[in-house]
């Protein structure tokens, strides 16, 4: 084993430091990098689970404004029918604008048409349920 003199053991410890010191620095600049993507991605989910609930309490919405129209078509209160139906279209809007924008962000291609919420808007809610039984889109779960 060679003799090492002081000057070459403090340069060789100087150079195996600030070689540490640089990978340390492209570690942290690496890990920080995947911090950021994983937070980034953190926020579009917690954004999603967002529009999600929000989704799912426009289907609880839509739900009460049919409850409520068949409701007021069985007491005979056809006015009511014209404000249910205002406030089923901006349920489904809100419901649609919802899932349409989650499909955005998880890539999701194609939700189904929704042809219950066609045919509840076209007017179809001020008939009497008898006679619009017949007529009703089946039920797609």
């Amino acid at each position: 084993m060679k003799n090492w003199s002081v000057k070459s053991m403090l340069l060789g410890n100087s150079i195996a430091s600030n070689g540490l010191i640089v990978l340390l620095g492209v570690l942290s600049l690496f890990a920080m990098y995947e911090l950021d993507k994983v937070v980034n991605e953190s926020s579009q989910n917690a954004v999603a689970v967002q529009r999600q609930m929000d989704a799912d309490m426009m289907h609880d919405a839509i739900r009460s404004d049919v409850m409520s129209a068949l409701y007021a078509v069985s007491q005979g209160q056809a006015d009511k029918v014209q404000d249910i139906q205002m406030d089923l279209a901006e349920h489904a809007d809100r419901l649609l604008s919802n899932l349409t924008e989650n499909a955005q962000i998880t890539n999701v291609k194609a939700y189904p048409s929704i042809p219950e919420l066609c045919w509840a808007l076209q007017g179809n809610m001020s008939k009497s349920p008898s006679n619009s039984s017949s007529a009703a889109p089946a039920n797609r779960t």
